[in-house]
């Protein structure tokens, strides 16, 4: 199983399978009418004045309780740099697709 966890604002990509993407209007507009989401997919909210370092630590922990099974999370919408704080726990890879990151626990 892959969860995307989508940190764009406005995204226009594909929106089926096992997905969390930030919250914002249009976001949630696509979300509302996506038909191919698992159930358990999500909106989170980002404090504006939060580093993004720890938007994605709590957002990386929060779908690792829903999804036990998790064997990896492809990051959207974020520099490489940030997702790389979470090295300790996921081996980071760039992709075409964003940066995929495998558990390695």
């Amino acid at each position: 199983m892959i969860v995307k966890a989508i940190f764009v604002d406005n995204y226009s990509g594909d929106l089926s399978g096992f997905v969390w993407i930030v919250d914002t209007r249009s976001n949630r507009a696509r979300f509302e009418r996506a038909r191919a989401l698992d159930h358990s997919s999500a909106l989170f909210s980002m404090d504006p004045g939060s580093p993004l370092e720890s938007v994605l630590r709590q957002t990386v922990f929060n779908i690792q309780d829903h999804y036990p099974d998790l064997k990896s999370i492809t990051v959207i919408g974020l520099e490489l740099s940030v997702v790389e704080t979470l090295a300790d726990m996921y081996q980071i890879t760039p992709t075409t697709n964003g940066i995929m990151c495998r558990f390695s626990a």
